[in-house]
């Protein structure tokens, strides 16, 4: 039920896959062994190499967890982990002095009955576990404030290096935009200046062709009067034969 919750909250950002004991292949596969289980892996971006979540197994906790992860990345799921493992040592080492003080408190009460001397012995030392319990609760205060503020100067950072990212971006994008334009720029000069050689060609072509139009007609003119004055000549030839036959 929880990890369909999961699913349902997280589905646009995060798939989620269930691994039972009894696949014994793809846990190997997984390299997660059956004593290790429940266990929560992580990949994050198609990497390979999972992350395994060490913090409370609970629906606000992992949801949290996943959406920091999203959001902020590696760096922020690398302090969120470590977050996560203060949160458990500082409750492992309440519990832990907590059974102690529980411990005591049945053993000073088991020996306030027979023992006075040794009661009052044991009372000091209940005084001395809680204020060693306060101490270490104290320094898994100060460890936790540690962890946030580094992991709000982590954030600040990246957030950093995000804004010049995208200063770089757009500064890139104009700037190949202006390239852009001065190479449309330059085809469009260079295919106008074809374009009008071009034209120059085909106008010198086309008077050209007029000149030769015009010297054809003249050759023509010039065959048609070279074969009118040698029939002419052929004419007077013959005309002067036939009066020299007749004289």
């Amino acid at each position: 039920l929880l990890w369909q919750q999961l699913a349902e909250a997280q589905t646009l950002t995060t798939s989620f896959g269930i691994v039972r004991h009894t696949e014994g292949e793809l846990l190997e596969l997984l390299g997660t062994p059956v004593e290790t289980l429940p266990r929560i892996l992580l990949y994050a971006n198609g990497d390979e190499d999972p992350i395994v979540y060490s913090g409370i197994v609970t629906f606000e906790a992992i949801s949290s967890y996943l959406e920091e992860s999203v959001s902020g990345g590696e760096v922020c799921m690398d302090l969120r982990n470590r977050l996560d493992l203060a949160l458990i040592s500082q409750e492992a080492a309440r519990d832990e002095c907590d059974k102690v003080l529980k411990a005591a408190e049945a053993a000073a009460g088991e020996r306030e009955r027979a023992h006075g001397e040794e009661v009052r012995g044991l009372r000091d030392v209940i005084a001395s576990l809680k204020k060693q319990l306060r101490d270490a609760c104290a320094g898994a205060g100060e460890e936790l404030r540690g962890v946030r503020m580094d992991t709000e100067r982590k954030f600040a950072e990246a957030a950093a290096i995000n804004e010049g990212l995208k200063q770089q971006l757009h500064a890139e994008r104009a700037a190949t935009r202006q390239a852009v334009q001065e190479a449309v720029i330059r085809i469009e000069a260079d295919h106008r200046l074809e374009r009008s050689e071009w034209e120059e060609r085909l106008q010198g072509s086309q008077e050209i062709e007029e000149q030769l139009a015009a010297s054809e007609k003249v050759v023509k003119s010039c065959e048609r009067a070279v074969l009118r004055a040698a029939s002419a000549v052929h004419v007077t030839l013959v005309r002067s034969a036939r009066e020299n036959e007749r004289m």
